[in-house]
């Protein structure tokens, strides 16, 4: 389940914010030549998922703040990439 709303629809979401960025901002080729920050951001939250689906089997509250952490680390990536575009 964490899977689920973890590695999916956090990553979706961040992806479909990003496309209307780009589209409404009209740098659409932009995010498809320079896909590294949502590559990262992408690359973050499915770790931060597999850390969060191990916990059950490991020490549970170390991998809960791990993941957390992972995902607000992906979270504030892809702000600031996304708001260097939204502001300029």
């Amino acid at each position: 389940m964490h899977m689920t709303f973890v590695g999916g629809f956090a990553a979706g979401t961040l992806t479909v914010a990003s496309h209307v960025i780009v589209s409404h901002k009209g740098l659409s080729k932009n995010l498809v030549v320079n896909f590294w920050p949502l590559g990262t951001v992408w690359l973050i939250l499915i770790l931060a998922s597999i850390t969060r689906a191990t916990a059950e089997f490991t020490n549970y509250q170390s991998h809960l703040n791990y993941a957390g952490s992972m995902v607000v680390i992906a979270l504030v990536l892809w702000a600031v990439y996304f708001f260097k575009m939204i502001f300029a």
